[in-house]
């Protein structure tokens, strides 16, 4: 029976009526519960910078030499710092809520492009709204997290893109695909084999028209690194020769970029128990077990399969031998997430494309009941470094003693805490930029006429402590030293300067 328009709204509002507990989900005490690191810190400067009007080609430098991803994340979130600057748990809002859009997505494209029943894709849904590696970055942004979400969008577009080829279909699935790898290039593990398989099925079923639509795709992907390309060729191609000519690239290589990296091997075989082992907490099962299903499944049920199925069945295997190879080095956990999140949605339209809908109903409402009972309740708790904590102490220092000494492009923070890898303190250094006191860049400790040294635990020793950030300050001497908010703050001037 056709729906009338009507029918349709109304339909349209019950699912996502339906799907607003994720949202809760994802938003509950979700300020309060994020860690305030320096790396979210780092993206806030960058993005108030933006704010203020100084737009910029690149967004956040990768660990893997000096590559930088393109500023979509930056700009997708500037504007939030335009209307409230001191209140930057909007961006973490923000997040949740896109995340949440992003589901919402999922939902009807699994209803309207894979053509499964409403109850049975709300299901699925709900299970692929729950999944760790989905609630974690739902509830924490950034260029690694954000993306996440929408990653899965694309796998699930693949329908629009194969069933009606149209080059502006193409082209915009390009551009999508182009505009996900610039949050984070480790997605190029699942996308490339992914554009590759699509590429060579529609050149052997359209021969000239699918060497046309290969082209528009590429043309897509490429426009969407275009701001990338274009800073590096009006800059004597700076991050290609950091990286590959000066040899930037060895610090990922040779695993010195992390303090605590994920274990890896060189060898392939331990290598590939390693990563699965990796994998499984982010799906909330065994990874090997959630992929030879999927793969298993499909290979045995291959003719009932849609071409998209078909597509994730083969990209599946050949992603994690791909990441198997080339995950050898430095590994963190968002690392981890395209291959998860791929695995999970090929084991999801397998079973619902492969067996009855009460069969396929029941398994993944018995997946669902699984990540409820394994609910990770930890992520809720309240933060140990929370946002409120840092904006607190910054209104402190600009009222204290030491506001003389916090004029703008003319200090430098630096921080020691727990961890000798974050001294540039970003997390303060946003604040105080948020106070119009813009501390010097992170590189141009040389031309600060003052450090403000933050101590955030006791036992610093100031003489000894060594870092290049100091070696670049210079000779120093100490000027004043005040207790604020639970911190020591220390105040130096170079050696030889008078006020």
């Amino acid at each position: 029976m056709i729906k009338t328009q009507p029918q349709k709204l109304i339909s349209l509002i019950i699912i996502i009526l339906v799907l607003v507990p994720i949202l809760f989900i994802y938003l509950y005490q979700v300020t309060l519960s994020y860690s305030y690191d320096s790396d979210f810190g780092r993206d806030l400067v960058d993005m108030l910078s933006i704010a203020q009007g100084d737009l910029r080609l690149l967004g956040p430098k990768l660990s893997f030499g000096g590559i930088h991803t393109g500023p979509y994340y930056y700009y997708l979130f500037a504007p939030l710092l335009v209307i409230a600057p001191h209140q930057p748990e909007n961006v973490i809002l923000a997040n949740a809520i896109l995340s949440w859009l992003g589901i919402v997505a999922i939902a009807f494209l699994l209803i309207k492009s894979w053509r499964i029943k409403p109850l049975l894709a709300v299901l699925a849904t709900y299970w692929l709204a729950l999944l760790p590696a989905v609630i974690f970055s739902a509830r924490g942004p950034g260029n690694a997290f954000t993306h996440q979400v929408w990653f899965v969008v694309l796998l699930l577009s693949l329908p629009l893109l194969l069933k009606r080829p149209r080059w502006w279909a193409w082209l915009s699935y390009g551009m999508l695909t182009g505009i996900i790898l610039n949050f984070h290039l480790i997605g190029v593990v699942v996308l490339l084999p992914l554009l590759l398989i699509v590429v060579i099925d529609q050149i052997r079923l359209g021969r000239h028209k699918g060497v046309v639509l290969s082209l528009m795709l590429a043309v897509g992907v490429a426009a969407a690194f275009s701001p990338v390309i274009i800073f590096d060729l009006t800059h004597g191609l700076v991050q290609f020769k950091n990286t590959f000519i000066d040899k930037s690239y060895l610090a990922f290589t040779q695993n010195t970029n992390l303090p605590s990296p994920l274990p890896t091997s060189d060898n392939l075989l331990n290598n590939a128990q390693l990563l699965q082992s990796h994998l499984s907490p982010w799906l909330g099962l065994p990874f090997a077990l959630i992929s030879l299903i999927g793969v298993g499944v499909g290979v045995t049920h291959w003719s009932k399969l849609c071409r998209p199925a078909r597509v994730l069945v083969l990209t599946l295997p050949i992603s994690f031998l791909i990441f198997v190879v080339v995950a050898r080095s430095q590994m963190a956990i968002h690392y981890l997430y395209p291959v998860t999140l791929l695995s999970a949605t090929t084991l999801m339209v397998v079973l619902i494309q492969s067996v009855s809908i009460r069969i396929s109903s029941v398994v993944i409402l018995a997946l669902l009941s699984l990540s409820v009972i394994n609910w990770p309740s930890s992520w809720y708790q309240p933060a140990s470094r929370s946002i409120a904590e840092f904006r607190n102490f910054t209104d402190l220092l600009v009222k204290s003693n030491i506001k003389p000494y916090l004029q703008p492009n003319q200090f430098a923070v630096f921080v020691t805490r727990e961890t000798p890898l974050t001294p540039h303190g970003h997390e303060y250094r946003y604040f105080l930029s948020a106070h119009d006191l813009t501390p010097v860049a992170p590189d141009r400790y040389a031309q600060a006429e003052y450090l403000i040294w933050i101590a955030e635990r006791p036992d610093v020793d100031y003489l000894s402590t060594q870092s290049w950030e100091l070696d670049q300050f210079g000779a120093k001497e100490e000027v004043m030293v005040e207790g604020i908010g639970g911190r020591e703050v220390r105040v130096f001037r170079k050696a030889g300067h008078s006020d």
